[in-house]
């Protein structure tokens, strides 16, 4: 991503320089980190700016005339009310005409979208020079606090992990302490509660206005939280450009020093000129990087995703600083990644063994050295003691850590025969399904089947559970590769008299995706047929039987059948979204290979236009629409769909990675080959692309680097495809022809003709007869019919 004004750095990547980090600097008494934090960390149970602008701020304007908010305040979510889309207009009409700050407007008459036009709509709505706006403090501290009151006691994932994060680092001799100071821009507490749940102490410099003291975190184990535009526990809350600009020249020198000796994790912070950013951009260096981390994709973030001063920050320094895009989840799926990859699990301690906290707890505290003596009525006679009336405050502590000491033994229970009480016998159910769940999410195949084992065989579990761990244990092995195993797993099922419905149905659908792997396609096709004959199985079972039966009849070369399956998921009146919107993805690929590529146009249309169609089926429409408008000679409308996909913030890996490699393709067959070796790096340099593409950009950057000339780094490409252990087999057999022409071009002849013979020996491949005439193998990915995945774990 040379052609970018930043360096990107993938998201694993990142993981791995933060734990590398962590283990350079063990023993160091400074934390490796620093954290700055922004309403996108606090997603989405506080709204971010944009939401705030867009939507929340004039919802919360309007409803607070009504009589029902000042009753009952804040209730529910922002929702459409039949005038507030009138009233909204007016008040951004009212905030533009006034603004000093100027900013756009849309059609619809709100802030058009984008990072530095939002920046500037927020403060205009948030400054007294309109009086339909958050005009005055009180107004702002209003809304800011009412806000925080919707969320009520809640926490969210990005929060919870981080505390766990926080609340393990000086457990560990072979790390740094990751981090002991937080900046934030937000004025929520939801930090603070997520601290106090794990135990972790911290304090707070929440007045900026009295100015923020360097921190120093080399000693001290408590959490440093600095609310660097205040907070909704105090009175004032930097919110208007003056407040910001005023905090900015008090505060930002004292924090340059600091930043630029830790490494330093931006998380959902926008960039808005205040404090924090000017003490950033007055940053030579830092001492363990700088990492921007954001849900846009880096193009969509260098083209106005970003503030500018933003992208001018990040380019300062290409080997210091770098862009990160988060997972799909955004800061919940980083810092869960963060905390998975330190050690900690998929789920914090106090998630699944919240007893042992309990216990951290209570054993901290010291209550000896005092009794309570109880009160001693007049004209009652003294009484021998029988010891209740000498209980300490210590002596109850004692007894309560052997009640919690002996609920965490029940909960822990290593056998059915450890107890027969029947609560912790379905205690232990309840065990065992946790477990093998976090087996599963660990990769530890073989420990989530030896639990999901006692689980079957577990007096207590009920049909519904026994079901289910059959099901679940057939999923884990078709990990292993076990397909065997798998099919017993889902016989077993099946042969249950009192397995639920929903149960059969899963075993009937995972059995037929085992058998068409297997390549008994008769098998399969009959297992859809018996959930569709079903006669109480719900809509989404027969929605996916449909599916799949239609795909593995197309694979049989079944056409008409496939597209009537198809067909008649469409006509289901609540069918889910995603099995209509692929049902639409594979139908139009049935079409286009059947030469009406105009049907098949109009069905990657109606996904695109389906308001609840998930991003991955929007992502896929836009490739199969643009791998089809490319075949049809409109190559300039075909890169136009391949850019949308990379610039979906939430298209999954494998779109993107096709989008790529068929760009790539795109441009190359126009004539730019530099542009399409770009696009074939871009897909390789993805920490998360699956195989096949991976396997098709080698292939196609090889073809491209052979017509430029470059026969060597030709023959590396394909070379490095055969050396790939999860390769399609069709590509490895195409790239032997491919290869032992390339050798031949460069003189190797022994070789060529090995490969060439290996090609031969190869199981015939679905290109075979192209490259008869044509040695160059250019595999563009469309990825039409395919089979669902199974049904289960984890669970």
């Amino acid at each position: 991503m040379a052609d970018l004004p930043f360096s990107v750095l993938p998201y694993d990547h990142f993981v791995r320089n933060v734990l590398g980090t962590l283990e350079s600097f063990a023993g160091e008494p400074d934390a490796a980190f620093t954290l700055l934090l922004g309403s996108g960390f606090s997603y989405p149970l506080i709204p971010t700016a944009s939401q705030m602008v867009l939507r929340d701020i004039p919802w919360w304007l309007f409803r607070r005339r009504s009589k029902e908010l000042r009753e009952k305040p804040f209730a529910d979510a922002p929702s459409r009310e039949p005038d507030l889309d009138e009233f909204a207009k007016r008040l951004w009409a009212d905030v533009h005409r006034d603004a000093s700050d100027r900013f756009e407007l849309d059609e619809q008459g709100l802030p058009t979208p984008n990072g530095d036009n939002i920046s500037h709509a927020y403060k205009a709505v948030m400054s007294g020079q309109s009086s339909r706006g958050l005009h005055t403090p009180a107004l702002q501290r209003a809304y800011l606090r009412d806000a925080c009151k919707r969320v009520g006691k809640r926490i969210n994932m990005a929060h919870l992990y981080l505390a766990s994060i926080l609340s393990a680092q000086d457990r560990s001799d072979d790390r740094a302490a990751f981090c002991r100071t937080i900046f934030t821009t937000n004025f929520d507490p939801l930090l603070q509660r997520a601290l106090q749940s794990v135990g972790q102490l911290y304090f707070m410099t929440d007045r900026p206005e009295k100015g923020i003291e360097p921190p120093d975190d080399q000693s001290d184990t408590a959490v440093h939280l600095i609310y660097t535009h205040g907070s909704i526990h105090r009175y004032f809350l930097a919110n208007t450009p003056d407040d910001l600009d005023n905090l900015s020249h008090q505060n930002s020198a004292q924090l340059t020093q600091y930043f630029q000796r830790h490494g330093v994790i931006v998380m959902g912070y926008g960039g808005w000129p205040d404090t924090t950013m000017k003490a950033l951009r007055n940053c030579d260096k830092f001492g363990n990087n700088l990492y921007w981390c954001d849900r846009k994709s880096p193009r969509a973030a260098a083209e106005g995703g970003l503030l500018h001063d933003v992208v001018d920050l990040l380019g300062q320094d290409r080997d210091n600083r770098y862009y990160v895009q988060l997972p799909e989840s955004g800061a919940d799926g980083a810092m869960l990644g963060l905390h998975n990859a330190m050690g900690l699990g998929v789920v914090p301690p106090m998630i699944h063994q919240p007893l042992d906290a309990v216990l951290s707890e209570l054993r901290s505290m010291d209550l000896s050295g005092t009794r309570v003596e109880p009160p001693k009525p007049e004209g009652c006679s003294t009484r021998e003691s029988t010891g209740l009336a000498e209980s300490s405050p210590q002596e109850i502590l004692d007894r309560t850590i052997t009640r919690v000491e002996a609920l965490r033994d029940q909960w822990t229970i290593t056998s059915p025969s450890d107890s027969s009480d029947k609560k912790s016998l379905l205690a232990k159910v309840a065990q065992l399904e946790n477990e093998a769940a976090l087996a599963y999410y660990a990769g530890d195949l073989e420990k989530c089947i030896d639990l999901l084992s006692q689980l079957v065989e577990h007096p207590e579990a009920s049909a519904e559970q026994r079901a289910k761990a059959l099901s679940n244990r057939g999923v884990a092995k078709s990990k292993s590769v076990d397909t065997a195993g798998e099919i017993a797993d889902y016989d077993r099922v099946l042969e249950m008299p009192d397995a639920p419905t929903e149960q059969r149905a899963d075993a009937l659908f995972n059995r037929g995706v085992a058998k068409g792997e297997s390549g008994d396609t008769a098998g399969a096709l009959a297992d859809y047929d018996r959930v569709l004959e079903m006669p109480d199985v719900s809509v989404e079972h027969q929605a996916k039987a449909l599916f799949n039966r239609g795909a593995t009849k197309g694979k049989s070369g079944d056409t008409a059948s496939a597209l009537a399956d198809y067909e008649r998921v469409l006509v289901m009146p609540d069918a889910p979204a995603e099995q209509r919107a692929w049902a639409l993805i594979n139908r139009g690929a049935v079409k286009r290979k059947s030469g009406d590529t105009a049907s098949a146009l109009a069905d990657y249309d109606r996904v695109l236009e389906m308001p609840d169609a998930p991003a991955e089926q929007q992502a896929q429409a836009l490739v199969n629409r643009g791998f089809a408008k490319d075949e049809s000679g409109d190559t300039a409308g075909a890169l136009a769909d391949y850019d949308r996909v990379l610039e979906m913030p939430d298209a999954p890996a494998e779109p993107r990675a096709a989008a790529l490699v068929n760009r790539g393709n795109a441009k190359g067959k126009s004539g730019d080959t530099a542009g399409a070796l770009a696009d074939y790096d871009r897909v390789l340099e993805m920490p998360d692309a699956p195989a096949e593409p991976r396997a098709a950009a080698l292939v196609c950057r090889g073809n491209a680097k052979g017509k430029s000339g470059d026969t060597a780094g030709e023959i590396t490409d394909y070379s490095s495809v055969l050396e790939m252990p999860d390769a399609p087999t069709g590509y490895k057999a195409n790239v032997y022809f491919n290869l032992g022409c390339a050798l031949a071009r460069s003189g190797n002849t022994a070789e060529a003709v090995a490969h060439l013979e290996r090609w031969r020996g190869e199981a015939e491949s679905p290109t075979r007869a192209k490259l008869d005439d044509d040695a160059d193998f250019d595999p563009i990915r469309e990825a039409p019919e395919f089979v669902a995945f199974r049904e289960g774990l984890p669970g």
